[in-house]
């Protein structure tokens, strides 16, 4: 009865980039990114929480479903110069 399935899939990492046309003699190469952390849920068997967040995975508490924080997404941007 208390015992959930944790499978899931999940996009982990997403990374758009395009390399800009560079006309400088100092700079060879210039690289604009997008990058996407935990993005979406292909599948997630618990539906209510996220088991890679789980509490106390490191005792007899394994999976617990209490005290766990939400999953974090993160977005950013990446700049890359070659000289």
């Amino acid at each position: 009865l208390f015992t959930h399935d944790a499978t899931n899939s999940r996009l982990r990492e997403l990374s758009l980039g395009y390399d800009l046309p560079v006309k400088s003699n100092l700079i060879s190469a210039l690289r604009i990114s997008l990058v996407g952390r935990n993005l979406i849920y292909l599948y997630n068997g618990c539906k209510w929480f996220d088991p890679d967040v789980t509490y106390n995975t490191g005792a007899n508490g394994q999976g617990a479903e209490n005290s766990f924080l939400p999953g974090a997404r993160t977005l950013g941007l990446n700049l890359k110069l070659t000289f």
